[in-house]
């Protein structure tokens, strides 16, 4: 049983706590990015990024890798 992309965009964001599990780190990327979703060292990176994109609405979801 899985969650698509398209399910998560419909959920608040003040209601949504979402846990994945992984086995694969690397894979579980190359999939997110596949669906335009793109991992960052930082903040500060990702809104460099915005800039240079001029995008005016994203949302930053922080994820730990302990």
């Amino acid at each position: 049983m899985g969650i698509n992309i398209t399910q998560l965009d419909s959920a608040p964001s003040s209601e949504l706590t979402l846990w994945l599990m992984v086995e694969n780190v690397g894979h579980a990327i190359a999939e997110l990015d596949k669906a335009g979703i793109y991992h960052f060292e930082s903040k500060g990176a990702a809104k460099q990024y915005a800039k240079q994109l001029s995008l005016t609405s994203f949302k930053y979801l922080p994820i730990s890798m302990n």
